[in-house]
């Protein structure tokens, strides 16, 4: 009978384990997504700021 209760309690953390690690996948997935989206948003507020140092720049050198 101990047997058995030990293979019954590592089926039940198996499955745990399964369940925990499909979870994971799906949040590790949805995570990068979220990356991806910040990393290109982050680059064109830079491409942005860099456009408005420029203006500014060409602006200072007119009154100059």
């Amino acid at each position: 009978m101990a047997k058995q209760q030990i293979v019954d309690s590592l089926a039940e953390k198996v499955g745990r384990v399964i369940e925990d690690n499909t979870r994971l996948r799906k949040e590790c997935a949805t995570l990068v997504g979220e990356k991806d989206r910040l990393k290109a948003e982050n680059r064109q507020l830079r491409e942005k700021v860099d456009a408005q140092q420029r203006k500014l720049s060409l602006l200072e050198l007119g009154e100059g």
